[in-house]
């Protein structure tokens, strides 16, 4: 990971998951768990990525 590299994650864990991310200086890209399964929203991920290049 560089730095400003873009890292999908999510908000739903513990926050060192998060932090170091920020620690290498990247940005991380919060997506959102699936409430049935508990884990990460793979529609979402996409959805995020689509967002992420329609912004550039």
């Amino acid at each position: 990971i560089d730095q400003r590299d873009l890292v999908i994650t999510t908000p739903f864990s513990f926050v060192a998951s998060s932090n170091v991310i920020l620690f290498e200086r990247a940005v991380p890209v919060f997506v959102d768990i699936d409430p049935v399964t508990g884990n990460i929203d793979p529609a979402l991920i996409s959805e995020a990525v689509n967002d992420l290049e329609s912004s550039v």
